[in-house]
């Protein structure tokens, strides 16, 4: 079987490497190719130099002006030509972004069948995330099989009117690449990490980690009054970890700047970030992969929203959401201080989300689609032969 893995950003490149791992391991039965769209060509070959992974293909559609029509039209093009090519069976993507949804496009044309790996993933409200919100959408139409990361993204897919024999729920793909992670870097120095040389681990370590990219609004701009009003705290080391965009990087500066144990740094790589991680005491965010992450690590994770629907998108789990004030931030960040029982119990979490086996699951499902296809070339060959 034939299969052709697509990767355009960051994320997909974290969360789909485990799992292109895990296929080529399986050579007999699966041959794999990569491609990638060069988005930020240096933070993608870092990623897949991590996890041992050479792009097979590389696309180069980026301008300065990377608007969506051009990254749309582009993409589908580029990738109509990889897919004649390579002929998969099925293109593999992660994710809600533009190329995302036109490379699933440009398979919906070649007649090719696409997987969407964490699908059913809805903001319900479109405005929020643009244009993903939508992509995220579009995508569920295209896609044959849904490889959803929980219940409640079942359930979204269900209502989508996607068939109930073409949704697994097979966990969030981020546990396994962050389990692979942490067995890479258990015997690093903690000195190989020079990006966090200056912070104090001997203290309890708050970590802000805020969305790097979408419509931020009143979620991610509270978290900066509320880290300013806990850093007054003598046993704690506040680090935030600056987003790439320079237009949210102005305000943490602005505001936090000046504070011997409030640190900004640079946006890590992989390895550091979840070094930096695993030996935090709180995480802030409002990033949703990275509370998946720290619940995952058994550290208590505080998600900060804006939106009035945020209890119903997180009925399932097992983070604390809050309304995006600054208040209750630091009303929580105060509880889980003060009260061990409370932060014992938001400390239980290891594993809430997965078990760290999305990549086997996967891997399975796909080897049953294997079996399945050569049964039915053998009972077609037998059915040709008993004609004759």
């Amino acid at each position: 079987m034939k299969l052709l893995f697509f990767i355009g950003t960051r994320q997909e490149a974290i969360k789909l490497s485990p799992l292109i791992r895990e296929m080529k391991k399986y050579g007999e039965l699966f041959h794999v190719k990569v491609c990638i769209s060069a988005h930020d060509r240096a933070t993608l070959d870092q990623i897949l130099d991590f996890f041992d992974i050479r792009p097979d293909l590389i696309l180069d559609i980026m301008t300065n002006d990377e608007n969506p029509y051009y990254v749309t039209t582009m993409t589908m093009t580029k990738i109509r030509d990889v897919i004649r090519l390579f002929e998969p069976d099925y293109l593999i993507v992660q994710g809600n972004t533009t190329t995302v949804f036109a490379g699933a496009l440009a398979a919906y044309y070649e007649k090719v069948n696409v997987a969407h790996v964490e699908a059913g993933i809805r903001d319900f409200n479109l405005s929020t995330l643009y244009p993903d919100g939508m992509n995220g959408r579009l995508i569920t139409q295209i896609a044959n099989l849904h490889f959803a990361p929980n219940l409640s993204a079942k359930d979204n897919l269900l209502m989508e009117a996607i068939n109930d024999n073409n949704i697994f729920v097979v966990g969030y793909p981020g546990v396994d690449s962050l389990s692979l992670c942490l067995d890479k870097i258990r015997h690093r120095s903690p000195k190989e990490y020079t990006s966090l040389e200056s912070i104090d681990f001997n203290k309890k370590i708050i970590l802000v980690m805020g969305n790097r990219g979408g419509t931020l609004g009143e979620s991610i701009e509270n978290i900066y009054p509320a880290v300013k009003a806990i850093a007054h705290l003598d046993s704690v080391e506040i680090v935030y970890a600056v987003d790439n965009l320079q237009s949210i990087r102005r305000s943490p500066f602005r505001m936090l700047s000046g504070y011997s144990n409030v640190h900004l740094v640079s946006p890590l790589d992989y390895p550091s970030t979840v070094y930096l991680m695993s030996k935090s005491y709180i995480i802030i965010t409002n990033y949703f992969d990275t509370a998946v992450e720290a619940a995952t690590l058994g550290i208590p994770v505080v998600m900060v929203e804006a939106g009035a629907d945020s209890e119903r998108r997180h009925k399932e789990e097992l983070v604390k959401v809050i309304c995006a004030d600054h208040k209750n931030i630091i009303n929580e960040i105060n509880n889980l201080f003060e009260n061990r029982i409370y932060y014992n119990r938001m400390a239980r979490n290891m594993n809430a989300y997965d078990d760290g086996m999305v990549c086997i699951r996967i891997r399975q499902l796909f080897s049953g689609l294997y079996e399945d296809n050569i049964n039915n070339k053998r009972s077609k060959k037998k059915g040709q032969a008993t004609s004759h």
